[in-house]
Order: C-alpha cells, then sequence, then structure tokens
C-alpha cells in the first residue's frame, strides 16, 4: 500500500501536495488502528451523552422539547477536540512536524491530512452516528439533514480550533488539560449570556454573530436553535460561521 506512493515522482507542485497528504493520511491511518480502543475513547463517550438525553427525556416530563440539547451535545464532542489537540502537541513536543517540515512537508499538506482524517473522515463518521440517535425525538423532532449538517460542520471547525490553542502550548498534558479548561469557560460564558441573559448592552443576534466564530458555542448556539421560543440568528448562518473558520 505504502510502497507505490514512496515510488511516485510528483511532476509539479499539486501532485507533490497530494502526494504528501496521501502519506500523511497512511501515517494517521496507522496511528489510529494501532490500538483498537483509540476510536472507541471518542466514539463512545459522544453516542452515551445521546443515549443520555434520550433517557432523561423519557424519565423527566418537565424538560420542554429541544431544552437540553445545548447543555449536554457540547460534553458529547469536548473528547473529540481534546484528543485531537494532545495529538497535535504530542507532535509538536516530539519535534516530528519540525523533522518533517525539514525534510520537505508543507504546512498545508500537514494541515489538510489533520483537516481530512480527523475533520472529514472521523468527523462525518462521528457525526453522521450521533444523528442516528436523534431520530426518537432530540432536538424538538429537527430534521435528520439539519441535525447532521450542525454536528458535522463543527467537527470541520474544530480542527482549525485545535491548531489555536496548540499555538500556546508546549507539552501533550499541559495542552490537554488547558484545553478542557477552555472548553468549560465557552460552555460556562454560553450559559451567562444567553440563559441567565446577563448583559443587554450587546443584541442578542450580534452576541450570537460573535459567539459563533468559536466552535464549541457555535455548537451551543446551534443546538439550541431547535427550540419553538428560539429567536436568534438562523441554523444555516451558524453553520456557515463555522466553516467560514475553517476558510
Amino acid at each position: 500500500m505504502l510502497e507505490p506512493l514512496l515510488k511516485a515522482k510528483p511532476k509539479n507542485v499539486f501532485e507533490k501536495l497530494n502526494l504528501q497528504i496521501q502519506l500523511l493520511l497512511w501515517k494517521r491511518y496507522a496511528e489510529q488502528t494501532k490500538s483498537k480502543w483509540d476510536l472507541l475513547k471518542v466514539i463512545v463517550p459522544a453516542v452515551l451523552f445521546f443515549v443520555l438525553l434520550i433517557l432523561m427525556y423519557s424519565v423527566f416530563s418537565i424538560f420542554a422539547d429541544g431544552g437540553l440539547e445545548p447543555f449536554v451535545i457540547p460534553l458529547a464532542f469536548w473528547i473529540f477536540t481534546q484528543r485531537l489537540v494532545v495529538q497535535l502537541m504530542y507532535e509538536k513536543s516530539t519535534k516530528l512536524q519540525e523533522s518533517m517540515r525539514m525534510m520537505g512537508l508543507s504546512d498545508l499538506a500537514y494541515w489538510l491530512s489533520y483537516f481530512i482524517s480527523d475533520g472529514v473522515i472521523l468527523g462525518g463518521f462521528l457525526s453522521f452516528l450521533c444523528t442516528i440517535f436523534t431520530v426518537g425525538g432530540l432536538f424538538n423532532h429537527g430534521n435528520f439533514g439539519a441535525i447532521l449538517g450542525l454536528l458535522f460542520c463543527f467537527c470541520l471547525s474544530a480542527v482549525p480550533f485545535c491548531f489555536f490553542i496548540c499555538a500556546f502550548f508546549d507539552t501533550p498534558q499541559t495542552s490537554g488539560q488547558a484545553t478542557l479548561g477552555v472548553l468549560f469557560a465557552f460552555y460556562v460564558l454560553y450559559i451567562v449570556v444567553f440563559t441567565v441573559n446577563a448583559s443587554d448592552a450587546v443584541p442578542i443576534k450580534t452576541s450570537q454573530v460573535i459567539c459563533c466564530l468559536f466552535p464549541p458555542m457555535a455548537l451551543q448556539i446551534g443546538s439550541g436553535s431547535f427550540l419553538k421560543s428560539y429567536d436568534g440568528i438562523s441554523l444555516s448562518l451558524i453553520c456557515g460561521l463555522m466553516v467560514s473558520v475553517v476558510l
């Protein structure tokens, strides 16, 4: 599988970029399949949170349809985000990324390989799997495609968000703990700004547009947009703002 890639001689810049991406994707695949538990550590907790939502709605009838999603759904993707940060920081701390760059690896190929492997492939699979559990009535009986689009857009935007976080740390341990701290801070900020409504100085839709530039908060706002009483920006705009983070 790897031998044809190693023997290939790129004729131009685009072929060289494509070859580098393929090699890096093979590397990601080898790393992720080395341990059968690696991907399960991301998938199982996320699915359990969706199952927990179903149980909470079935046991407690006091919650309005779609009222719990903004507070539970973000938690389901915390491990997905933290794992990506730790992976990036491991390569940074061991000088692996720098070594590959010295051997001719372009930064674009490195970024695209993570975007494809973790954002598109793993994120797409995780989003689709979690959306299946919403068919029972989660998100206020929302449209399957709309829910899938929201979760998938978050997974795509989480990749550049994780690259941004990695710029401030030097070790995987520190970055992993700090990532949970950042995610928790955004979680609390959403509650303060949009639930407690502590400040009326900025219009609610303006606040939402600004907050949607940060993927964790955009996921919370998007999860809350399925409520009947919701009067904020549209789900399509929320997803568009998350995609803009990628670009």
